[in-house]
């Protein structure tokens, strides 16, 4: 949904709405979907040399995501190869991952392969009153507070109410805590486990795409429906899903595993089974995602660099009462014995302009 256009400045859109951040209205919490501008893309000298720079950053950040993307299809490669069944480890993780890929159709990448982000696809908008910010509600998560129902609410059919319909006392509230992963920043929204692994104890992972818009069964009596258990306290680590039902379902601690960046067991010794507990927090919390920001000095539509700030400097001397020449009349840099002469003189022995 657009926001009031009078309350976008450029400080809001570069820390607060940009892309896939969170932004916490009085009665919701959503996340940025988009950010349009009916001026357009600005497309000017300043606007390049900004894109060019997001543009290495970004690619940057994809390296180092193929190269754990890489890692992963290796050592699952490795595992089929050695036609033996993976550790009991890798299996168990598997299992709760419900893995779905065939080890023997996962191809392994090569550096080459890892194209850069180019420039022009990257938007570059000025935050004026023309600009229109789009959201989507996030989480999509509900809990009611009289006795614990835990829904997920489709946006795309939103209900006609939100008076809780297990025991219709209480009223459905937005659930603001989500699940981070520290080393690959995927954001997983709050989501009862699956079904049980045999007598391991453990759940199978469950999507939460899969119970949108309707009651969350029991996964175990699937005649019961899944409630959430917070003890009156803001600690997750003590809060329980529970069955309506059976007592199969019941006391299941809340924990959270990365699906994107676990790394099975290696072919070396000091390649151990890699596997990263997602951490919790509130998506209302302002500091929950920063953006990636670039800091870049410019004078004028330029980057300000030796020959760019010499030509301003000498465009705009007459009206710089300080302004003198560091630079000889055959355009080169002064030498060690100009520069020591000038220190000198100054009094300033610190000051190094350069070497010829």
């Amino acid at each position: 949904m657009p926001t009031d256009r009078g309350s976008i400045s450029p400080a809001t859109v570069v820390f607060r709405t940009y892309p896939q951040s969170f932004w916490n209205f009085t009665n919701a919490i959503v996340r940025v979907q988009s950010i349009t501008s009916q001026e357009g893309e600005q497309l000017d000298r300043l606007a390049y040399y900004v894109r060019e720079a997001i543009a290495t950053l970004l690619t940057e950040e994809r390296r180092r995501i193929e190269v754990l993307q890489r890692e992963q299809k290796r050592r699952r490669r490795l595992q089929h190869n050695m036609k033996t069944s993976p550790s009991s480890s890798d299996a168990f993780i598997d299992e709760i991952f419900e893995s779905a890929v065939p080890l023997v159709h996962i191809d392994i990448d090569t550096e080459d392969d890892i194209q850069p982000v180019r420039s022009g696809r990257i938007s570059f908008i000025l935050a004026n009153d023309q600009v229109h910010v789009r959201t989507r509600i996030f989480p999509r998560t509900f809990h009611c507070k009289a006795c614990g129902h835990f829904a997920a609410l489709d946006p795309a059919t939103p209900p006609a109410t939100l008076e809780c319909p297990c025991c219709h006392r209480g009223r459905l509230v937005q659930e603001p805590i989500v699940f981070g992963c520290a080393r690959c920043a995927t954001v997983r929204e709050l989501t009862p486990r699956g079904q049980g692994i045999g007598t391991t104890g453990r759940r199978k992972t469950q999507r939460l795409d899969d119970v949108l818009g309707s009651v969350i069964p029991c996964p175990d009596c699937t005649k019961g429906h899944i409630h959430l258990e917070k003890h009156n306290t803001n600690s997750v680590m003590r809060w329980q899903w529970n069955c309506t039902v059976c007592t199969s379902y019941k006391n299941e601690e809340i924990q959270e595993f990365c699906l994107n960046c676990y790394l099975p067991s290696g072919d070396a010794p000091d390649q151990q089974r890699e596997i990263i507990s997602m951490n919790a927090f509130p998506a209302s919390a302002s500091n929950a995602l920063r953006p990636l920001i670039h800091i870049q000095m410019f004078t004028g539509a330029e980057p300000i660099e030796p020959n760019s700030l010499h030509e301003t400097a000498q465009a705009g001397a007459k009206d710089w009462p300080d302004y003198f020449e560091l630079i000889r009349t055959d355009g080169s840099l002064l030498k060690q014995d100009d520069i020591s002469s000038i220190q000198e003189a100054s009094g300033q022995s610190s000051l190094i302009f350069g070497e010829g």
